[in-house]
């Protein structure tokens, strides 16, 4: 089984990051897959700001292209905050 990759939504931007977190893009073909923890490290990172608005959530990228994710914003972003705030009790 291979590591589930993620995409990430910008709420702030309203689009998706792009590959090596190099900017933005609104087609979601084009957005970047992240592992795991790159993903909750940019999550953590958006919360930072303390905007709830702006907190970049993460999406598991479907393994068939043709069906388009649509984020679910408000649970996505529950997960996202919820995964981040486990990272950080987990790192030193």
């Amino acid at each position: 089984m291979s590591e589930i990759l993620y995409l990430l939504w910008s709420n702030k931007h309203q689009q998706w990051w792009a590959p090596n977190s190099r900017g933005y893009t609104g087609i979601q073909a084009e957005a970047g897959r992240y592992s795991e923890w790159d993903a909750l490290e940019r999550v953590r990172n958006s919360a930072a700001c303390g905007i709830l608005a702006q907190v970049t959530c993460m999406v598991a990228a479907p393994d068939n292209w043709s069906t388009p994710v649509v984020p679910d914003l408000a649970g996505n972003l529950k997960a996202s905050l919820a995964a981040a705030r486990a990272a950080r009790e987990v790192t030193p």
